[in-house]
């Protein structure tokens, strides 16, 4: 039996109405996890009606929205042309970030794009996939993407989303970012502290994207004997600007990835 008609026998899931949107964030680790089936578990657990997940292997997607039922649309882009799937039997299949939209939310220009290599030293190619979701009767702009770990993911990939955010009057932008929400230096705990904040934020920041939910809300424990241990450092954001949030809730625990999922609820004003 499918989720989706688990959850209609329950009557759980995300309600049919676009005025209250619950997008959750979530690097599912999907070539190391318990697959398309757990990915589809937590999401259904979570209630989100928008989901940008990265590290999916592109030949779960199926599983996964077959689980999830029918209506649910993805839109995805690999990470990188040079990353691919470890799992079996998905193995050497594609790599990357996604975006899973509910049935009832009405979507519209979906785009996916490469990120320009800047560093020689560090060439992390990755990308991102987004598209516009209807939000009483508005378009808010929904961006999935895994940045890199090094030179390349603050020198030209985190300018380029903020370049893109400056377009925007309403958007989401959500993922690993694989920066710290505070800086990893001795004697630095909070980001309020002074030089402990990450200027890496800066330029979305300047593009009047707010991330809001708190610094310790820690994501990733990076304990691959117990994904059950509390997590240490939080690398996963959600950023957003034109819109106001209206909930949010701590990470929530899952045994399928390193990284616990982020969520929170959106409206227009």
């Amino acid at each position: 039996m499918s989720l989706a008609i688990c959850a209609m026998m329950l009557n759980v899931g995300p309600s049919s109405a676009a005025t209250e949107l619950r997008l959750m964030t979530w690097n599912a680790l999907t070539q190391d996890s318990g697959g398309g089936v757990a990915t589809a578990e937590h999401i259904w657990e979570t209630g989100a009606d928008v989901v940008a997940l990265q590290e999916v292997c592109e030949g779960m997607l199926g599983t996964i929205q077959s689980e999830l039922g029918d209506g649910w649309q993805v839109f995805y882009h690999h990470a990188s042309i040079n990353l691919k799937c470890a799992r079996e039997p998905e193995v050497n299949t594609s790599f990357g970030n996604a975006i899973l939209v509910r049935p009832g939310v009405a979507v519209r220009d979906p785009i996916k794009v490469d990120y320009p290599a800047c560093d020689p030293q560090n060439d992390e190619s990755r990308s991102f996939v987004a598209v516009s979701v209807i939000l009483n009767g508005v378009p808010v702009r929904v961006l999935s993407t895994h940045l890199g770990r090094f030179g390349d993911g603050t020198a030209c990939q985190i300018p380029l989303l903020a370049q893109y955010a400056n377009s925007w009057q309403r958007g989401i932008i959500a993922g690993d970012f694989n920066i710290r929400s505070v800086k990893n230096i001795p004697g630095c705990t909070r980001p309020d502290q002074a030089g402990c904040r990450p200027d890496e934020f800066d330029p979305l920041i300047a593009a009047q994207m707010v991330n809001a939910h708190p610094w310790n809300y820690f994501t990733v424990e990076n304990n691959r004997e117990d994904w059950n241990v509390e997590p240490t450092i939080k690398i996963d954001h959600i950023f957003h600007k034109g819109i106001q949030r209206t909930a949010r809730d701590t990470p929530s625990w899952n045994d399928s990835s390193d990284h616990r999922a982020l969520w929170m609820d959106f409206t227009t004003s």
